[in-house]
């Protein structure tokens, strides 16, 4: 703040002049001194305070451009922090309807990972089979099939790993 440099500078010169009057050893570190001592003590404040004055400027001028970018960067993540809230609400808002639609289908859903080891199986798969999901979990789907229908069933899933859909 300028009226507080002005201020200071002004007491450290009165109090240069006044002290120097009275008891100039205080201020000068010796016994007699010239009576405008205290001018050259003042000029040398003030030159103190144009280095600063002009320091502090030079300051304000190398971090105010970062400042700038600073503030557009938390105005950005802001915005992408409130994209990232609905998104993932959206998001959990969809899953809650993927399962429940997976949850009450009438038809029996069963997800395979690429080893053929059974991932998720809905609620009607499991009473289809009479087994309890955890029960099929980590398991091939091979393993629920009844021997007279394994030899066909396995010749299908090779033929949809392939890509090539029933005809």
């Amino acid at each position: 703040d300028w009226k507080v440099l002005v201020t200071a500078t002004v007491v450290v010169a009165a109090d240069h002049a006044v002290r120097g009057f009275w008891w100039p050893q205080s201020v000068y570190g010796i016994a007699l001194v010239q009576p405008w001592r205290w001018v050259e003590h003042a000029s040398w404040v003030l030159f103190e305070d144009v280095i600063l004055v002009l320091s502090c400027r030079m300051g304000v001028r190398d971090v105010l451009p970062m400042a700038r970018d600073r503030a557009t960067l938390e105005s950005v993540n802001a915005s992408v922090e409130l994209q990232v809230i609905e998104r993932t609400r959206e998001l959990q808002r969809s899953e809650s309807l993927s399962q429940t639609i997976v949850n009450v289908a009438l038809e029996g859903i069963w997800m395979l990972d690429d080893q053929a080891r059974t991932t998720f199986v809905n609620q009607r798969m499991t009473k289809m089979l009479d087994y309890t999901p955890e029960e099929m979990a980590g398991h091939p789907w091979y393993e629920f099939m009844d021997v007279d229908s394994l030899a066909g069933a396995k010749l299908l899933f090779e033929r949809l790993q392939q890509g090539i859909g029933e005809q």
